[in-house]
């Protein structure tokens, strides 16, 4: 009786150990795991580091700069002064002037004056002045005369021209001055003015980035 509980007892043992071995899962077996089943481990971090780049920066800016122009020299032409004189002929007649004794005189003298003021306070200028004579439905056009005049100074263009009167129906001649050339300077002065001035400048940002390894 006593063989018979014990047998009963260790088939009980047993088929629990069974039961037990077959209700737990140990998994991959040890010694078949490879190199590509285990997770690496990873360390990461945050650097920062400095990244140039170009940026354009501009500035207003003032400088000056010499600005120059033609102008006419503004100025003043005085009336026209006239003589005219016997210079041959009867001698009662001979220097004096000839509209008082026309009719006496055959060769006479006509001189025509006209005075340029300079009205500028600060330049120089040259002017030049043109003459024509008339006589009798003749012209006599003399070579213009040119005079550089100071500022605020005054300088008188003188022309004369000497003529046959004739015995017959006696004229005197007529003359007119003309301003041909005006005194033309350049005139410049400085003058301030503003730009706007850009360029390239290369800084530097600072950027972070993680590394892991």
């Amino acid at each position: 009786m006593l063989v018979i509980i014990v047998k009963k007892y260790l088939a009980m043992l047993i088929g629990a150990v069974l039961v037990f071995a077959g209700c737990v899962d140990l998994g991959v077996p040890v010694e078949n795991w490879t190199a590509d089943d285990a997770q690496p481990v990873l360390s990461c971090r945050t650097v920062t580091e400095e990244v140039p780049y170009v940026e354009e920066e501009c500035e207003d800016v003032t400088y000056s700069e010499e600005e120059c122009e033609m102008r006419a020299l503004e100025y003043t032409s005085g009336n026209l002064e006239i003589t005219d004189l016997c210079i041959q002929g009867q001698s009662s007649c001979v220097g004096k002037d000839l509209g008082e004794c026309i009719n006496k005189c055959t060769r006479a003298m006509k001189r025509c004056r006209m005075d340029i003021t300079n009205n500028d306070d600060d330049y120089d200028g040259t002017w030049t002045v043109g003459a024509t004579f008339s006589y009798n439905g003749a012209s006599f056009i003399k070579n213009p005369e040119s005079a550089e005049i100071e500022a605020g100074k005054t300088y008188t263009f003188d022309f004369t021209q000497i003529y046959d009167v004739g015995f017959e129906n006696p004229k005197m001649a007529t003359c007119t001055l003309t301003v041909i050339y005006e005194a033309i300077v350049k005139d410049c002065r400085m003058v301030t003015r503003k730009a706007t001035e850009c360029q390239n400048v290369t800084k530097t940002k600072i950027v972070e980035r993680e590394i892991c390894e």
